[in-house]
C-alpha cells in the first residue's frame, strides 16, 4: 500500500465513511483490541454504528512505511466521548 491510498483510508475513516471499510479491509479481517473483538467488514461497520453517535475517534498518523505486502505506522489516536 502506498502513502496516498493509506491517507485516503484515514481521511475517510475520520469522516466516518463506512464505505472505506469495504474498499480497504479484507472480508475476513479480525480486530482485537483488549477485550473488544469482531470479525469482518460487517463486524467493523456494526461496531462503529454503535459508537459513532456518541464517540469520536480521530486518527492522526505521524509515520508511514509501506510495501506491496506490509505497512508499518506510528499514529496518535484522539478519543472524545459524550458523558451521559
Amino acid at each position: 500500500m502506498d502513502t496516498q491510498r493509506f491517507d485516503d483510508y484515514i481521511a475517510r475513516f475520520n469522516l466516518r465513511d463506512e464505505t472505506a471499510f469495504e474498499e480497504y479491509l479484507a472480508d475476513d479481517m479480525h480486530m482485537q483490541n483488549g477485550t473488544l473483538e469482531y470479525t469482518g467488514v460487517q463486524g467493523m461497520k456494526d461496531h462503529y454504528a454503535k459508537i459513532w453517535s456518541t464517540f469520536e475517534e480521530r486518527l492522526e498518523p505521524t509515520d508511514f512505511v509501506g510495501s506491496e505486502t506490509n505497512v508499518a505506522i506510528r499514529m496518535v489516536t484522539h478519543f472524545t466521548a459524550e458523558r451521559d
